[in-house]
């Protein structure tokens, strides 16, 4: 009987042998594939956060924080700083062209007028015909115009105050500077008709869009100290 159990079982294996081999690979086959779908899960798990250590309280200290420390309260309000004028000298000051310009003048040989319209004049007390100044603001801007278109503007303003003009070509013009907001020149006009000679300053002066002129006439032979020291002394703001 065992002899021919044994036969049977070898006989057995010899005929199966394919089939064996083959179940044996579909047994490795399935547990290689449940080793990497194991492998697949764990990496794709969310990765646990390390929890930090929990921080020490800070030691105690004497010293109060600097952000702590009560400053001295005043009940005293901060002065806020005032845009003040110091006057080039003893003298009245005025503000014209909308407090651009500031005006000083000795009150005690000089008064100032207006006529309501923007033109203002510096003349004596007495009303003599003596040296005086003049302002008034002009259609134009400083920036359109050319250096000989200054000097013919600053020309015209002169031979504007005579009721027979003298030529423009009796006229001299010297000291002429531009800057960058303003032009100065003196002129000069001999007598002419019924008129003295003149010696004139003029400064034009760009105000934002304003321009402006200031004009000092000194007849021949007539004082102009006082006039002249208001024409220099003219502040812009």
């Amino acid at each position: 009987m065992s002899r021919t159990k044994k036969k049977s079982v070898g006989r057995f294996l010899k005929r199966n042998t394919l089939n064996i081999a083959i179940l044996a690979a579909i047994v490795l086959l399935v547990a290689a594939i449940f080793a990497v779908a194991v492998l697949v899960v764990e990496l794709s798990r969310p990765a646990q956060p390390v929890s930090p250590e929990e921080p020490q309280p800070p030691a105690q200290s004497d010293e109060q924080p600097a952000s702590e420390l009560q400053l001295p309260v005043t009940d005293e309000p901060e002065t806020p700083q005032e845009d003040t004028f110091t006057p080039p000298f003893d003298g009245t000051s005025e503000l014209l062209a909308d407090g651009r310009m500031m005006l000083t003048y000795d009150e005690k040989q000089l008064k100032l007028t207006t006529d309501g319209e923007g033109f203002y004049s510096l003349v004596s007390l007495d009303g003599a015909a003596s040296a005086r100044m003049d302002l008034q603001q002009l259609p134009a801007l400083l920036s359109e115009l050319e250096n000989d278109e200054l000097e013919r503007l600053c020309i015209g303003i002169l031979q504007a105050y005579y009721y027979l003009a003298p030529e423009t070509q009796s006229i001299t013009l010297t000291d002429g500077v531009r800057t960058a907001d303003g032009y100065t020149c003196t002129l000069g006009a001999p007598a002419y008709e019924d008129a003295p000679a003149v010696t004139a300053k003029v400064r034009l002066m760009q105000l934002d869009k304003q321009l402006w002129y200031a004009i000092v006439l000194t007849p021949e032979g007539a004082d102009g100290a006082a006039v002249l020291q208001a024409f220099d002394n003219l502040t812009l703001r």
